[in-house]
């Protein structure tokens, strides 16, 4: 018991020096707790800890203020979203820098850049694009010492699967930039840029590897390696991205400029969809705050047969690549269900696979050469390490009579746990702005994971009706929703801005040394 009540008191202090912005406090909460071992002194410790933030600060800085999100503008914005690119089957498709997906950065480069008409109100912020095609749009403070420090950025990406959800990615894009345009709305004072992102290739569907974008920014990829990727089509990246580009700023009324450096920024906020644990999602207006992500591995194969007739080669002297490729396919779903664990059915390998390209599109004849992808996913790094070492042996064990031409690893992530800190601050918020809460660890890739590792990230998650992510079905909770983009409103309000400056809020945020 004694050791719990030490946890629980070590993550309140964390959570409360989370949300305290006089400089050095985190750094010093953190080491004095680890001077403590008594939970009675870890209650004391707490208690003393959050008077000498508001003391010292006069004002805390994850304090709700009265701002909130246009709940109507918000929706419609997200509804306009799902009609650029949307399908038949219900569902959206906007592979990375497809005409469709250029459509969709052209309108929401509308939304932010254009000056405010009657009815349509816009931003009117200038946008930038770097080398691998993220999109960065500016809301500027005045005085030029706010101007030079570090941006706060917020976003996620347009782009989807061939099949993809109607609110994956976008959902995140619209949320920051309503928030941003409340901030703008209400007059408060800039102490830091802030900047609407949109990543490029984050899904992974056209041009590999997934997060491209955000993998580029923090330097997990090498942008002229990834910029000789070629899709499907054999499409290289390289001449995607100078079509896209070229596109973009020829567009009428809009001005797009090259981005040459990227500054690091101060945080990166993100709102996103995804599942929470089975049962919390029905819970009305529920937001997850996203702790850790799972480790994942993704190999790109290649199986070579021989070419022929349907018809004039008898069926035992094929090398049928395609069917060679079916047979590593199957031999690898019996080999992950090894690592399912017997009684909790959520530890257990999930893998999928692209679409198998072939050399021939013609029915009468044998594919002399296929190519496919396969993505793997475990609670465990070490499961996922030993799949990584293994998975080339077990093609090569059942390709026969067919040969593995190539087997390439394209990409591989560790489980990674998001900044606590950050974490503490979105759960300690949700609890102040009266939000159903539930902490999510997550199967999906995000650009968060990326980002982590160049600055702390908070992650927002609205629950998808059903547990359906990334498909033709996918729904949410309007109230989750607009809980979530009001969360980050009040993020971006603590980390970007002054409230003292706005007589709306100063009553709100500010507390007296007699009121406390």
């Amino acid at each position: 018991r004694r050791d719990r009540s030490r946890t629980w008191h070590e993550s309140q202090i964390r959570s409360c020096s989370g949300s305290c912005t006089v400089p050095g406090f985190r750094k010093v909460s953190h080491s004095v707790t680890s001077l403590y071992h008594h939970p009675g002194q870890m209650v004391a410790l707490h208690f003393l800890l959050v008077v000498a933030c508001f003391l010292s600060r006069g004002v805390q800085a994850l304090h709700p203020t009265s701002l909130r999100v246009d709940e109507n503008r918000f929706t419609a914005r997200l509804d306009y979203f799902r009609q650029v690119g949307s399908r038949a089957f219900g569902g959206v498709g906007r592979l990375a820098l497809s005409s469709l997906e250029v459509k969709a950065r052209r309108t929401l480069m509308q939304i932010i850049q254009v000056k405010e008409a009657p009815g349509h109100p816009r931003l009117g912020l200038d946008c930038t694009q770097d080398d691998v095609a993220n999109l960065y749009c500016r809301l500027e403070p005045d005085t030029m010492p706010a101007k030079a420090a570090e941006p706060v950025w917020c976003g996620g990406h347009l782009d989807t699967p061939t099949e993809g959800g109607k609110f994956t990615g976008v959902l995140g894009l619209m949320a920051c930039v309503e928030a941003v345009m409340v901030i703008k709305e209400s007059g408060l004072t800039l102490t830091r840029p802030i900047d609407i992102v949109a990543f490029t290739g984050s899904e992974g569907s056209r041009f590999s590897p997934p997060l491209l974008g955000s993998g580029v920014v923090s330097g997990l990829f090498d942008f002229k390696k990834v910029r000789l990727h070629q899709d499907g089509d054999h499409v290289p990246l390289h001449r995607e991205l100078k079509e896209a580009t070229t596109e973009q700023r020829h567009s009428p009324q809009q001005k797009l400029l090259k981005r040459t450096t990227v500054s690091t920024p101060k945080a990166y906020l993100e709102v996103q969809v995804g599942t929470v644990e089975p049962g919390s999602s029905s819970e009305k207006g529920l937001v997850g705050v996203l702790t850790d992500a799972y480790p994942v591995v993704w190999y790109a194969l290649e199986v070579e047969g021989d070419s022929g007739s349907t018809g004039s080669l008898p069926m035992s002297p094929r090398k049928d690549s395609l069917m060679c490729a079916m047979q590593i396919l199957s031999d690898m779903e019996k080999q992950l269900k090894k690592w399912a664990d017997p009684i909790d059915h959520q530890v257990a390998a999930r893998w999928s696979s692209t679409p198998i390209q072939s050399s021939t599109s013609s029915p009468g004849s044998i594919a002399r050469r296929v190519s496919f992808q396969v993505d793997i996913r475990h609670p465990s790094d070490s499961v996922v390490d030993i799949i990584d070492q293994s998975l080339i042996e077990w093609a090569n064990a059942t390709v026969t009579p067919c040969t593995l031409k190539s087997a390439q690893r394209v990409a591989k992530t560790r489980s990674r746990t998001l900044d606590s800190t950050a974490a503490a601050d979105a759960a300690v918020l949700l609890q102040m702005l009266g939000t159903p809460h539930v902490n999510v660890s997550t199967w999906d890739l995000t650009d968060a994971t990326n980002m982590q590792e160049i600055c702390p990230c908070s992650v927002l998650v609205v629950p998808t009706i059903d547990g359906r992510t990334r498909h033709s079905v996918e729904d949410i909770d309007r109230t989750s929703a607009k809980n979530a983009a009001d969360a980050l409103l009040q993020l971006l309000l603590a980390e970007a801005t002054d409230f003292s400056s706005s007589p709306a809020t100063k009553h709100e945020t500010n507390v007296s040394r007699d009121e406390l």
